[in-house]
């Protein structure tokens, strides 16, 4: 499972590049990004200021995923609180299958981040350049990120109660 997650955070990030560039290629110099309450288009951004705008905050979530993974090897587990504390710190097997869940939920997380700012790279080519429609039709893609998001947060929690070291 680690591996696997692994070559997926590495396809995310090409994924967002690729997302990223074919997005700035496409835009106008300037893209409408904000509406008031008549509909009508009241803030626009130049296309540069969005690329590193979305560059950086790339790097920065990435880049926090990273260092929470070099602390999460360096902290001694038995210092934090945590579900399930006593299976989890009973032999050297169950530390290190810990540590490995940590790492697997950190690469998820941010390969679900990574492709959710490449998707919302396509959707502003889609709204702004094919024009197919407003935000409104794709709002769904951008609600099931955030579930999704939101939901992996509670899968580390749940997944410290099982007592397993494989899943």
């Amino acid at each position: 499972m680690k591996s696997s997650v692994k070559f997926l955070y590495y396809i995310s990030i090409l994924f967002f590049f690729f997302t990223l560039l074919f997005a700035y290629y496409q835009l106008p110099d300037y893209v409408p990004i904000g509406i008031n309450l008549k509909d009508k288009l009241k803030e626009f951004k130049s296309k540069s200021f969005l690329f590193y705008w979305s560059v950086g905050l790339f790097f920065v979530i990435n880049v926090w995923i990273i260092v929470l993974k070099i602390i999460i090897k360096m902290v001694p587990f038995s210092l934090l609180p945590f579900p399930n504390k006593k299976f989890w710190m009973s032999s050297s097997d169950h530390r290190e299958g810990l540590v490995n869940a940590h790492l697997v939920w950190f690469n998820s997380f941010a390969t679900i981040f990574n492709v959710f700012l490449g998707a919302l790279s396509i959707i502003m080519v889609l709204v702004n350049v094919l024009e197919y429609g407003s935000f409104d039709r794709y709002e769904i893609i951008v609600y099931s990120f955030m579930f999704l998001i939101s939901f992996w947060w509670v899968v580390l929690v749940g997944r410290l109660f099982i007592n397993k070291i494989e899943l």
